[in-house]
């Protein structure tokens, strides 16, 4: 009787554990994968900025290609 009470407070004790773990896990994951999406659109957006800001000046630049 008294190992089957401790086994029952073991499992329970290691259930309650895991559904916090798992919680903790899916705001982990949920905040680690915003960061990674977050931080490529900002990479793709500079650097789109970055090649249509050379496309403008080599627009503007047309009468000087020894500019280029």
């Amino acid at each position: 009787m008294r190992l089957t009470k401790y086994a029952s407070a073991v499992f329970n004790r290691n259930r309650c554990k895991a559904k916090l773990l798992g919680n903790w896990d899916f705001a982990y994951l949920s905040i680690h994968f915003t960061t990674h999406v977050s931080f490529l659109i900002t990479i793709f957006s500079f650097s789109f900025f970055l090649s249509l800001r050379n496309g403008v000046f080599r627009l503007l630049d047309f009468e000087h290609p020894e500019s280029l």
